[in-house]
């Protein structure tokens, strides 16, 4: 019985641990590999070889800008420039 209890304790420990880090936020490193001045998108670059495709809203990014934020949900999030110190968010710049 004691076996029992020891397997199930692991297993919902397992899972615990499993589903509280799926809730994390997946913040990625990008850099800016396609900007067009006449276009309001962009093409980000992610480090894990993936890529997105978003919207810069103020028209403040450049080609070659590292970004930081949640590129692989839907919806604004904020974004942070470390190139140039700067920070994209919702209400702006």
């Amino acid at each position: 019985m004691k076996r029992f209890y020891f397997v199930c304790y692991t297993l919902i420990t397992c899972l615990f641990i499993l589903n509280v880090k799926s809730f994390q936020p997946s913040i990625q490193r990008g850099v800016v590999c396609l900007k067009k001045g006449f276009c309001d998108y962009m093409i980000i670059c992610l480090e894990d070889y993936d890529y997105s495709i978003a919207e810069d809203y103020y028209d403040n990014a450049e080609e070659g800008d590292v970004l930081i934020g949640e590129f692989k949900t839907y919806g604004f999030e904020d974004v942070i420039c470390i190139i140039r110190h700067i920070v994209y968010t919702s209400s702006g710049t």
